[in-house]
């Protein structure tokens, strides 16, 4: 098992990691040890796990360098009697020179709080430890927990607003120590206190609680009041908290307000990094299925949706756990999901399954980190599952293809003959007269000329005018709605279960029916059936669930 003993001090050797490393890498290595430290069985140390990921995720998503600790935490190192200046006397009991020795204001805290106290406040000079002291003797002097414990933490970070020591002291008390009811009055404090974009970092999780507990109006005009006290601008920090806050927001806030803030980062997106860019485009694409409204009221993707909400609410081993549930229920009713996303029918481009389909692949990348390692699964099972998916389709290609040819006859075909026979009807005798009333017997020969060039100018106007204009729209819209129809019927059913056995993407299993129709020589039927699957938005959602079912 993973060794404990390196939390919290060296938390990124506990993971396993070495710079470079991204919150990918992070998450992954957090995957692990949860399932080493679950918080069922180990809940000591689970929470030990959780606050140095907390604490490294910070981090990196506020775009911190790693070596940056490692350089601030030296100001937390043990000084030397020679080169402390400033040591405390012993307590007035001493009787001769003899016997006074020097001690370090650590020591006087426990001897002498109040003296130490006394002495801290007198300093000139103070490291981030003596910052930390002065907020613990604040407490102890007081005789309960006081505002004096994060006033002196916050006051240590204006001084070193770079130390780690301060910010992992401050993050958690914000994070633990303050009740739902006074946090407004906490960010205002910091906010007014601080003055700097480390308010945002350091008060993150008060606004996402913040969210839950109190009408989002009053929420916003708080926010505006805090930003309006922060002197300093720092771009990243300002986009890494929305990005964050907006997961719980987006929810509860209205339309026009989330629009702005995700118009704002989108204004900077040349400036972000790949993982900023895929939070906001997650952001992005959350707000489009929350403008369908009514369209989200079918049970599967009510359930889709409470799992997106809850991942982006916590990402905690039990929130985890719920959405894992979700999914795998979805997983084992394909009937529900075939009826929550049917296939489309429309032609031009306005479905927006197509969102879902992204938000659900977002949805299971997420929760790659959280999963047991798989078996392997074996190739020759793979190979005989697709084999035998192949032969099983190809006895109704001709079904699933028929309405498709049925309207290229109709609405191409058939009109085509219709428009150059009743079209040499109709202008045949015109172009005889006129021939015969202008050139009398010796006409016949203009008269051929005149009917081939009738012909030609039929094909003409029926390929640059009639068929464009009147009739490739209803080919297309009719051609799409009952190759649809005849998907539904003879392949969709057989293709849910062939995903459903096989628990992988459906880019993967596209490229699988591709290769084996191949070794078959049936190319033609395996890139009709690879149109499909890459067309039905609900076969590429329930795919990707499956995979959580490994």
């Amino acid at each position: 098992m993973k060794n404990l003993d390196l939390l919290p001090s060296d938390p990124e050797s506990f993971f396993g990691l070495s710079s470079p490393y991204d919150r990918r890498d992070l998450k992954r290595a957090y995957g692990k040890a949860i399932r080493q430290y679950n918080p069922e069985s180990h809940p000591a140390e689970f929470q030990l796990v959780r606050d140095a990921y907390e604490r490294l995720e910070k981090q990196l998503r506020y775009g911190k360098q790693q070596k940056q600790a490692e350089n601030a935490a030296a100001a937390w190192a043990p000084v030397s009697s020679a080169q402390e200046s400033d040591h405390a006397a012993a307590p007035s009991g001493s009787k001769s020179r003899s016997t006074r020795r020097e001690v370090t204001l650590e020591q006087l805290a426990v001897i002498d709080p109040p003296a130490a106290l006394k002495k801290l406040q007198n300093k000139k000079s103070r490291t981030p430890p003596d910052y930390f002291l002065l907020a613990v003797l604040a407490d102890a002097h007081a005789g309960k927990p006081t505002a004096q414990y994060l006033g002196q933490l916050i006051e240590g970070l204006r001084v070193y607003p770079a130390d780690p020591g301060l910010i992992a002291l401050a993050t958690e008390f914000l994070r633990a120590e303050i009740p739902d009811e006074m946090i407004a009055k906490i960010v205002r404090f910091v906010a007014k206190h601080l003055r700097s974009p480390l308010f945002y970092m350091l008060t993150e999780p008060l606004w996402i609680r913040l969210v839950g507990v109190a009408d989002f109006k009053n929420v916003s005009s708080l926010l505006i009041e805090c930003e309006e006290q922060i002197s300093q601008t720092d771009l990243e920090t300002r986009t890494a908290f929305y990005l964050r806050f907006l997961r719980a927001a987006i929810w509860v806030a209205p339309k026009r307000w989330t629009q702005q803030i995700l118009a704002g980062i989108e204004s900077q997106a040349a400036s972000l990094d790949e993982s900023t860019q895929y939070d906001l485009e997650f952001l992005i694409e959350v707000r489009q299925i929350l403008d369908l409204g009514n369209q989200n009221k079918n049970p599967a993707r009510l359930s889709l949706l409470k799992a997106i909400r809850l991942s982006c609410q916590s990402d905690e081993a039990a929130a985890v756990a719920q959405v894992t549930r979700l999914l795998s229920d979805l997983g084992r009713d394909s009937a529900a999901v075939q009826q929550a996303f049917p296939v489309n029918t429309s032609v031009d481009g306005s479905d927006t399954d197509g969102v879902w389909v992204s938000l659900v692949h977002r949805l299971v990348y997420q929760l790659e980190s959280y999963s047991l390692e798989s078996d392997e699964v074996s190739s020759d099972r793979i190979v005989a599952q697709t084999t035998h998916l192949l032969n099983d389709l190809q006895p109704t290609v001709a079904k699933v293809i028929a309405g498709a040819d049925r309207a290229k006859s109709r609405y191409k075909t058939t009109p085509l003959l219709v428009w150059l026979v009743g079209g040499s009807i109709l202008l045949t005798p015109f172009i005889l007269v006129i021939d015969f009333s202008i050139f009398g017997a010796g006409g016949g020969l203009l008269s051929l000329f005149g009917i081939i060039a009738m012909i030609v100018g039929l094909l003409i106007s029926y390929f640059r005018w009639l068929f464009p204009k009147h009739l490739q729209p209803r080919l297309e819209r009719n051609q799409q709605r009952w190759l649809v129809r005849d998907y539904n019927k003879h392949w969709r059913a057989r293709l849910f279960r062939f995903a459903q056995a096989n628990q992988e993407t459906i880019h993967i299993h596209a490229a699988r029916i591709e290769g084996i129709g191949e070794q078959m020589g049936k190319s033609d039927l395996s890139n009709l059936v690879q149109f499909f699957i890459r067309q039905d938005a609900g076969l590429c959602i329930f795919s990707a669930i499956n995979t959580v079912l490994r």
